[in-house]
């Protein structure tokens, strides 16, 4: 939950606004997802998170009304739009007043899950990240959206998948929060190919089981980000990618075998469900599971 000093008193209010929609039962490691309706209040001032994350917020309702404590102490009107972006690095939230009920979407981020990433920075801001609202940033409005959609299915595609984009989202923080834009990597950044074998194997073992990039970057002795980048930069492909295109060829194989139902395929494969397994097949291969069956 976002952090206030005052909230409204009105109990009808209170008792009209949606129930939040969190994260925080899903396995992911390091950052949260929420999607909240904000009833007016004042935000700030003296409030500070004691989890010590920094904070990305994106207005998802079409218009909000709020006013900001400018630098002359006194109160700035500052209308929003949809896609709004606000980047509040940990520590005091600058200190404004939420004038009309307003829906947001917000990720928080773990200092150990921001420092994986800045480490891979190869150019470092001098510094710190300070507190920024941006009108438009289509990047990071995506990246939302998209964890979002995933936060709203269960967390069907699986860890790999939303700790990816959050690994994206976290980066576009830092480049608006410092102005310093993500460096390419070095010619020397891909993973040597026997530590890419035993990657593979892993992740051919654990197939049914939910992996996470956690659990691949321990193998390859790299935090989760570096890992993320080495393994793109040296199989063209993200971790998500191929990883689904491992579980898409066993599912193929199995539905070959005789007595074999699609839901016990789906489990195999490490799918959320038999649904999205067929989600999945559609979408890659153009016909659902019972059909390529059929097919062979």
């Amino acid at each position: 939950m976002i952090n206030v000093s005052s909230r409204s008193d009105d109990p009808q209010v209170e008792e009209n606004v949606p129930k939040e929609l969190s994260s925080t039962s899903l396995p992911w490691e390091g950052f949260q997802l929420h999607r909240q309706v904000l009833v007016p209040q004042t935000f700030g001032g003296d409030s500070v998170d004691p989890e010590n994350r920094h904070l990305m917020t994106m207005l998802s309702s079409p218009t909000s009304h709020c006013e900001h404590l400018g630098s002359t102490g006194k109160y700035v009107r500052c209308p929003k739009s949809m896609g709004a972006i606000a980047i509040v690095p940990n520590g005091v939230i600058p200190k404004s007043h939420l004038l009309a009920e307003s829906e947001y979407v917000y990720c928080t981020f773990d200092q150990g899950f921001m420092k994986d990433i800045e480490e891979e920075r190869y150019e470092r801001s001098l510094c710190q990240p300070h507190y920024r609202l941006v009108k438009h940033d289509l990047q990071s409005r995506q990246l939302l959206s998209l964890l979002l959609a995933e936060l709203e299915t269960g967390g069907s595609s699986g860890r790999i998948y939303g700790e990816s984009l959050a690994l994206a989202l976290g980066s576009r923080f830092l480049m608006l929060s410092t102005g310093v834009q993500n460096p390419k990597l070095p010619s020397d950044s891909s993973l040597a190919p026997g530590k890419l074998a035993k990657i593979k194997e892993l992740i051919e073992s654990r197939l049914s089981g939910d992996l996470s990039l956690a659990i691949l970057a321990r193998e390859s002795g790299y935090s989760r980000a570096h890992f993320a980048r080495s393994f793109h930069a040296t199989t063209g492909m993200t971790v998500h990618r191929y990883v689904l295109e491992r579980r898409v060829r066993r599912a193929q194989y199995l539905l070959g075998i005789k007595g074999n139902s699609l839901t016990a395929v789906a489990a195999t494969c490490g799918f959320a469900s038999q649904s999205h397994m067929n989600f999945v097949f559609r979408r890659e291969l153009g016909v659902t599971p019972a059909e390529f069956r059929r097919s062979l």
